[in-house]
């Protein structure tokens, strides 16, 4: 035989429960933080991303950047990152110059070099 249920009156309650819906009598969904939002978007990624962020790179004429500083990449492994960058650099989509890109990993932080505009920059060949 089955247990009759205890039918809570709130008149003998002393918890401060609030219920779970909205004013419209639907059941409210649990909101997300910044944090969580962040987290879970640092575990995706979109696809080409890495191709977009290097034409940005490049067309920017900075000598070279540290990728994890890029918002999106910030929480990522740095092998996912030099992973994504070295296949961008092989890339159809990626600009003209895109092979003169040095990926480097030091310890978690992966930098991306732009082997030509150092080479002005400094007025001496870069080693590739």
């Amino acid at each position: 035989m089955a247990r009759q249920r205890r039918r809570n009156t709130g008149s003998d309650s002393n918890t401060n429960e609030t219920p779970n819906t909205n004013d419209q009598g639907g059941h409210k969904m649990a909101g997300l933080t910044a944090a969580d939002i962040k987290a879970l978007l640092s575990k995706t990624s979109t696809k080409g991303g890495y191709v977009i962020r290097l034409n940005e790179f490049l067309a920017s004429g900075e000598m070279g950047v540290c990728a994890n500083d890029w918002v999106e990449y910030d929480g990522k492994k740095a092998a996912t990152l030099s992973q994504g960058f070295k296949s961008a650099i092989s890339n159809k989509d990626a600009s003209d110059g895109s092979e003169h890109v040095k990926v480097i990993t030091n310890e978690d932080k992966v930098y991306l070099v732009n082997l030509t505009a150092a080479a002005e920059e400094l007025g001496e060949e870069v080693a590739a």
